[in-house]
């Protein structure tokens, strides 16, 4: 069962970081007014970059599911769980909390972690 909730969560994780990624470049960065190329750079290469380390967390908890066990499996799940929560952190913080981005991390999260923990089976 750990493994099965590494997996959900390993899945879901980069589909979060997939659909991030694709509707901040089509909503929010395209139609977004910038005063030069580099600004508009700028802004792409920090959005997709939390895209790609919450896609990097997710293949670590498939790893994860198929390969660690015990502490080194409580541990690479727990730190790889540690972007996943500053973006909620912040999703949360700046939405007040009235962007469903934040819960579908927050779900990512309580996966990563019960399947880490090694309670589940």
């Amino acid at each position: 069962m750990s493994d099965i909730l590494l997996i959900a969560a390993g899945l879901l994780g980069l589909i979060v970081a997939g659909v991030h990624s694709y509707m901040g470049q089509v909503r929010l960065i395209a139609p977004a007014k910038f005063t030069g190329a580099v600004q508009r750079g700028m802004v792409q290469a920090i959005w997709h970059f939390s895209a790609l380390a919450w896609a990097a967390s997710a293949l670590v908890f498939l790893y994860a599911a198929q390969r660690l066990t015990g502490e080194a499996r409580w541990l690479a799940v727990t730190l790889a769980c540690l972007p996943l929560a500053y973006g909620l952190v912040c999703n949360v913080w700046i939405t007040r909390g009235k962007h469903f981005g934040g819960l579908l991390l927050a779900v990512v999260i309580a996966l990563a972690l019960a399947g880490g923990s090694g309670r589940f089976g």
